[in-house]
């Protein structure tokens, strides 16, 4: 009995040896990105087109109406050059995102020329929605995007209007200053991959 013990500590003082030697730890090969289910081309020229809307809504925030005018036309050049012909899908995806560009483009032609806030406010609203739409149409998979809204919008807090976050925090573009946390999240678009 006594061999044993002392061959199974012997066994024991072997295995855990005297040195300190790291675990040898194997590389795992990265991982593919999942692959979007639109082009490249198409993706990167939406995303410029967000951008450009994430920008346009801050300055409502700010309540500047030579930067509304400045990020208004930005956004009217990335929609304008939106790259739907890049789109994957059939002819039915392609013709319902034209559509939805075409009436953002009017929508932001019609903005910049308004020299009313209010009136941009009210542009800017039809625009949300029409993006809100046009992201589900060509289901864009490389963003989370917050579909907002609030009831009290306009000239005696009241109307209705949305738009689009790319975070839970409220920030009201419609009434900044005296209401700015004022809204709810009314839809979350998951389409990120």
């Amino acid at each position: 009995m006594k061999q044993f013990i002392t061959v199974v500590l012997i066994s024991f003082l072997v295995a855990c040896g005297g040195k300190d030697e790291k675990p040898v730890v194997e590389e795992q090969p990265l991982q593919p990105m999942v692959k979007s289910k639109n082009s490249d081309t198409f993706n990167t020229s939406f995303q410029q087109l967000l951008d450009a809307y994430f920008s346009l809504k801050n300055q409502f925030i700010a309540e500047d109406v030579t930067a509304i005018h400045q990020y208004g036309n930005v956004l009217l050049q990335k929609t304008d050059s939106l790259k739907t012909n890049a789109l994957k899908g059939d002819a039915g995806i392609i013709e319902n995102a034209n559509s939805f560009r075409d009436v953002i483009s009017g929508e932001l032609k019609a903005m910049v020329a308004e020299k009313d806030i209010m009136a941009q406010k009210k542009s800017f609203g039809m625009i949300s929605e029409a993006l809100y739409t046009l992201f589900r149409v060509v289901q864009y998979d490389r963003s989370i995007l917050y579909q907002m809204s609030t009831d009290k919008a306009f000239e005696n807090n009241t109307g209705s209007a949305t738009w689009l976050s790319l975070t839970k925090d409220i920030q009201n573009p419609y009434k900044p200053k005296t209401l700015l946390t004022d809204g709810a999240i009314i839809d979350t678009l998951k389409t990120v991959q």
